[in-house]
């Protein structure tokens, strides 16, 4: 379900400086808006709210919600950017995934291929395929009254491939909760679980490590019969 403009506020702004801004964005909103002004995204949002000197130097998925940076300048962005590129930014997830999470399993190198066609992304070891790594964290595992169990995962991407962690998750068997792309057993009206919730980088200006963290959004649930298992 999309995010109308008009129920997005400075509240969703995290922190802001003269040369860096952190966005919480809510599960269903894009991170960049449509060419024809249509669909409004995050950065949309940002440069209605704060002036058209805002650009966001990486993306989210529509459904992931969390932190998006957003660099002033071209200087500022310049300097970010080359961060990104040097993959010197530190991004943690959280998601909650179908089964119990493997606990060995603490991480996955496995080379991603984008299907623009077909809007998905596979797992292969073709020539075209892109290098992408992830590891994990199981923090709890939770069963629901049926029986039905459910993880949930700490994870770390040290490449930003398109759809990467969905991708691996779902590769190793563990798709997330509510994504209708890689989950073969998508429920109806759940939103995905997966949020950006930390980020870290060297801050443009002051040269300092910083690190942002978002609060994990109400939305941010299944069933609400499931209780923690362990």
């Amino acid at each position: 379900m999309a995010v109308e403009q008009s129920c997005v506020s400075d509240k969703r702004i995290a922190f802001e400086d003269p040369s860096i801004l952190l966005f919480d964005k809510p599960s269903g909103m894009q991170t960049h808006g449509s060419a024809n002004g249509f669909i409004e995204g995050a950065q949309d949002t940002v440069r209605q709210l704060r002036g058209d000197n805002w650009s966001a130097m990486h993306r989210l998925d529509r459904d992931t919600s969390g932190l998006l940076l957003f660099g002033s300048g071209r200087k500022i962005r310049a300097m970010l950017q080359e961060q990104f590129i040097g993959r010197k930014v530190r991004k943690i997830y959280l998601a909650i995934v179908k089964g119990e999470f493997n606990s060995d399993i603490l991480g996955i190198i496995a080379p991603l291929k984008h299907y623009p066609e077909e809007g998905r992304v596979k797992v292969e070891t073709t020539p075209e395929a892109k290098k992408a790594a992830s590891s994990f964290q199981v923090l709890d595992v939770m069963q629901d009254t049926f029986g039905q169990v459910a993880s949930r995962l700490k994870v770390r991407i040290y490449t930003g491939r398109t759809h990467q962690i969905r991708v691996h998750l779902s590769h190793l068997g563990n798709p997330i909760i509510g994504d209708p792309w890689y989950n073969p057993d998508p429920v109806e009206g759940q939103r995905l679980l997966l949020h950006a919730h930390q980020i870290s980088f060297t801050h443009p200006i002051t040269q300092k490590q910083v690190t942002f963290t978002s609060q994990v959004p109400e939305d941010f649930l299944i069933n609400p019969n499931l209780v923690h298992a362990r």
